[in-house]
């Protein structure tokens, strides 16, 4: 903690996990100064499905905009008793790539792909990384 602050890093690499987003990759925080404490979510979840014959060894969302941040080190304000604001600070990157480890697609139902993204208007990035959805379904996924 710094001046009222939390710093940490939102992973530009997140680990594939079927069902969900990744152990450890969806950040919470709680202050306060009784013993009750009422956690907030700092993050979104984008769900991407896929259907295929393949195996995909990661996924990368990449925001048009290069100050619109998906990840890197993060500020998170807790000076007052309002909700969190969490800040991704200069140097961030906008783009997060989502390891898979050659998970494989089925031709008959979709595969559930889960990315942590920032969420809230300070970056804007849902609906870029909504316009990139058919882009990156098509052309920015690697598979084995």
């Amino acid at each position: 903690m710094e001046n009222g602050a939390i710093l940490f890093t939102l992973p530009s690499v997140q680990e594939y996990m079927s069902g969900s987003f990744g152990i450890g990759s969806y950040p919470m925080v709680a202050y306060g100064a009784s013993e009750t404490l009422n956690f907030k979510n700092l993050c979104a979840v984008m769900k991407i499905s896929i259907m295929g014959d393949a195996a995909i060894r990661s996924i990368t969302l990449q925001s048009k905009d290069e100050e619109a941040y998906l990840s890197g080190r993060v500020k998170v304000n807790c000076n007052d008793d309002s909700s969190p604001q969490m800040e991704i600070l200069e140097g961030g990157s906008n783009s997060v790539t989502l390891d898979c480890k050659g998970t494989e697609l089925k031709k008959d139902s979709v595969t559930d792909f889960h990315f942590v993204i920032p969420a809230g208007e300070q970056n804007k990035t849902l609906d870029q990384v909504k316009k990139l959805y058919e882009y990156l379904i098509f052309n920015h996924f690697n598979s084995c």
